[in-house]
């Protein structure tokens, strides 16, 4: 028991055919040509005044508040304003940290100088000698000891020699 189906007539006339290859046609010269014009009173009121197609309105149109707006660009670039964010953050971190490493180094040129005015056979020269070693030492390498635990150790031995000094 085999049901067969019509087919409909799918044999365009001239008149459909033509209408066709005219939209088709048409296509190519702005995106709204391809949209069948069914509704012909969208169009404008021109044929019923004379106001040459203007539509007019009495409602006052509002500007979009701000937020909206924010709102709006943040969806449209959350991915370049998250990536920006965490770079600026890290390049920030890393120029914080540069600068406070120039400082230490600055300090430590500056207590290297006080501890050659010291006199030559001063033990307290030698002791600070190495104690400054050892700070170098520690900039140096990977211990777990921070930026402030050596700025700590610097300024504990600036107010030893300031200390011996006067």
């Amino acid at each position: 028991m085999s049901r067969k189906r019509k087919k409909g007539n799918l044999k365009k006339n001239n008149s459909q055919l033509k209408e066709y290859n005219n939209f088709i046609m048409n296509s190519s010269f702005s995106p709204n040509s391809t949209i069948p014009i069914t509704n012909n009173m969208l169009l404008g009121t021109a044929e019923f005044e004379d106001d040459n197609g203007e539509l007019e309105s009495s409602k006052e149109i509002k500007k979009t508040p701000l937020k909206y707006k924010a709102i709006d660009w943040l969806k449209q670039n959350i991915f370049p304003t998250i990536i920006t964010t965490i770079v600026v953050a890290i390049g920030s971190t890393v120029l914080a940290h540069q600068i406070s490493i120039a400082v230490v180094n600055e300090k430590i040129d500056n207590i290297k100088n006080k501890i050659e005015e010291l006199e030559e056979n001063s033990v307290n020269k030698e002791i600070f000698s190495l104690q400054l070693e050892d700070i170098e030492k520690n900039i140096n390498s990977s211990y777990s000891i921070t930026l402030n635990d050596i700025k700590w150790q610097i300024k504990i031995l600036e107010e030893k020699i300031e200390k011996l000094d006067s």
